[in-house]
């Protein structure tokens, strides 16, 4: 009778030990490994095993053959993580639908442009000639390092940028309305995400939070460098590009010459770029020229930071905001 009772204490022995899990050795996606570990359960985030200590290791940390077979798809997703997905997804859809109807709007007014164009330049063949002499020059800080070399310079006349500005400033507008209310969200989306980073430092939650926040921010960041190509003067210059009549290219220092005609008012446009450690800084210029009527006459112009587009300045046909983003 003893006998036969230590054999059965020995039976359910084992199957106890089967049911927590027998010892093996485990290795996460980032290369730690747990030896002789034993399953102590499993949920919806992941397991939690005994090793010298108990850990809980979250699912995204585990290769895809364990995450099986423990129970979970290595491709499926969370309940909020389907909600977020499907909320980017029809923010995109909604947006795309906003800038499709932004584009026909540029559409339309394009023929009128080309019209325009066409006749500023066989106007600006034709007329005899003042010449620009200018130079592009901006005041740094320490570490601040600008090529001014190699900067194309444009012209466009008045009558140009009078049938041109009106649509453009109100698709800036229209732009800024749709990414204000997404990048609100993105911020916070943000501020929650560092929240649970921080709470989960040192648990087995970490690397999930931690790939959340990134993503956050990465999101964030995307929204608000497409707001600053807005604002910042750059979704101007790339737009008027195709309606210069005339052009010219910087020297080493920064300086340049260009024909233009003695009479009519025009537009000279620009744009540099600085980068200052991880942050790029971009200027754009687009300032009025008034020649001087007397045909050979030099017209003298600096391009600097007191009138580029962000300076409020009265030669500047419009303001635009401070552009610069911060690369990290």
């Amino acid at each position: 009778m003893v006998i036969r009772y230590t054999a059965c204490l020995v039976v359910l022995g084992a199957v106890l030990a089967g049911s927590r899990g027998m010892a093996d050795d485990l290795t996460t996606t980032d290369g730690k490994t747990y030896k002789d570990y034993k399953i102590q359960k499993t949920d919806s985030d992941g397991i939690t095993i005994q090793y010298t200590e108990t850990v809980t290791i979250p699912f995204d940390s585990l290769p895809d053959d364990l995450q099986k077979k423990y129970g979970h798809d290595p491709n499926a997703l969370s309940a909020e993580q389907a909600a977020e997905k499907a909320r980017i997804v029809a923010e995109n859809r909604e947006a795309a639908k906003v800038e499709a109807g932004l584009d026909e709007q540029d559409l339309q007014i394009e023929p009128a442009l080309t019209r325009v164009k066409a006749k500023a330049s066989l106007d600006y063949t034709a007329a005899p000639k003042d010449n620009i002499i200018g130079q592009i020059l901006v005041s740094t800080s320490d570490g601040e390092v600008i090529d001014f070399s190699g900067i194309h310079v444009g012209l466009v006349p008045m009558d140009l940028i009078n049938l041109w500005l009106p649509e453009k400033q109100a698709r800036v507008a229209a732009e800024i309305r749709l990414l204000k209310p997404r990048i609100d969200r993105a911020q916070k989306d943000e501020d929650q995400a560092l929240k649970e980073r921080d709470a989960a430092v040192g648990t087995g939650r970490f690397n999930a939070a931690l790939a959340r926040e990134a993503q956050a921010h990465d999101f964030l960041d995307t929204l608000i460098e497409r707001q600053d190509y807005f604002t910042g003067g750059e979704y101007y210059a790339d737009a008027l590009a195709p309606w210069l009549v005339a052009g010219a290219t910087t020297d080493l220092n920064g300086k340049f010459t260009m024909p233009a005609p003695a009479s009519g008012d025009f537009v000279l446009t620009a744009g540099v770029k600085s980068e200052h450690g991880l942050t790029i800084k971009k200027y754009f210029w687009f300032v009025k020229i008034h020649p001087t009527g007397n045909n050979g006459s030099n017209i003298n112009i600096l391009l600097d930071s007191e009138n580029q587009s962000s300076s409020g300045s009265g030669d500047s046909i419009f303001k635009t905001e401070i552009s610069g983003a911060d690369e990290n």
